[in-house]
């Protein structure tokens, strides 16, 4: 027998309007439809209100890209750029109002369009953010669980790298790009742990001026953690050392060799651009690395900066490689893996 509360917890169906007694599937197909019209049905009646809130809350619009810009200088802030297709933005939105944060002064929007794909584009305070408690929480709420890229500029504080940890934690981003303004033991320690956490497959790396005490351990450590490694050395406007053998911060290395060691770890995809120090590899170093990756045992794609071949370059097909040594780089890829990332 039902007791009282049980009879007053029952809904009369014949109370309702029409929309509320829609299934749940075809209701969140229309809030995704119709966004515009969500904050009016939301007002229309208590009931329609926790439907729309709860799917909004479980709704996570798809975030392209999320940038943490450092400050130029000191008295320049830290910001973040969260990238948002224009047509999934107004669910974002929501969702921020639904956090009290669409009215903060902190959060503006601007518009991207030099992708194929219009983006709108939220920018936020990363220090504001990260400093107060209720606002991480509500920003990693509106966030979601995946970020397809998370890209890191120029220069991180130790407090930037400790609010980015913060931001990010727990968050999967199979694609990570980081151009720090100097690559230090800090950012290389965070680097480490936020491909380890985002469980990152594909990582970008930008690098100018290195000071660290083992760059070489970095690049090793990090071959034991993503997949497909695109490795960029920008110019230090060192000319004296031009025709040096010079990469990532450490000069007359063996390159070749640790290479062959990267590609022993998780590392399957390497991509190096050292186009103002090409001499890191040479004619004998390029043609042990072609002789060693197509005997490995392991399908990779590795392409890389080298001007040894550029008189005498090769083109040919062995053990299921297309191997391509020409004027500016080397090329050894096997039949059945493609790049990614690139």
């Amino acid at each position: 027998m039902e007791t009282r509360a049980a009879k007053r917890a029952k809904i009369d169906v014949s109370t309702l309007a029409p929309i509320e007694k829609l299934p749940r599937e075809l209701l969140h197909a229309i809030v995704e439809y119709a966004m515009n019209a969500i904050p009016q049905l939301r007002l229309s009646s208590q009931m329609l209100r926790k439907t729309i809130d709860e799917i909004i809350r479980r709704s996570t619009p798809p975030i392209r890209k999320l940038t943490v810009k450092g400050g130029i200088d000191d008295d320049d802030k830290s910001q973040i750029q969260i990238f948002i297709p224009r047509k999934k933005s107004a669910l974002f939105t929501l969702r921020l109002k639904m956090q009290n944060l669409s009215g903060k002064r902190q959060i503006k929007e601007e518009t991207d369009c030099s992708n194929k794909e219009e983006l709108k584009v939220y920018l936020v305070d990363l220090t504001q953010v990260a400093s107060n408690k209720n606002w991480l929480a509500y920003i990693r709420e509106c966030l979601g669980n995946t970020i397809e890229k998370v890209l890191l500029l120029d220069r991180m504080s130790k407090d930037d790298l400790r609010y980015i940890s913060k931001l990010l934690e727990n968050f999967r981003f199979p694609h990570l790009e980081i151009r720090p303004e100097i690559m230090n033991d800090d950012v290389a320690n965070h680097l480490l742990e936020t491909c380890r956490s985002g469980n990152v497959d594909h990582l970008t790396l930008e690098v100018g001026e290195i000071k660290m005490s083992d760059p070489v351990k970095l690049l090793l450590d990090l071959s034991s953690i993503v997949r497909s490694l695109h490795v960029i050395q920008k110019s230090l406007g060192a000319e004296h050392f031009l025709s040096r053998n010079f990469f990532f911060g450490t000069f007359d290395a063996d390159w070749p060799a640790i290479i062959l060691q990267m590609f022993s770890k998780k590392l399957d995809r390497l991509n190096i651009n050292n186009h103002t120090y090409p001499a890191y590899i040479s004619r004998p170093g390029g043609d042990l690395l072609i002789e060693r990756i197509v005997s490995l045992g392991k399908k990779v794609w590795f392409l890389a900066t080298c001007k040894a071949y550029a008189t005498q370059p090769i083109v040919q097909k062995e053990n299921n490689y297309t191997i391509r040594a020409v004027s500016t780089f080397l090329e050894v890829k096997h039949a059945e893996i493609q790049p990614i990332g690139y």
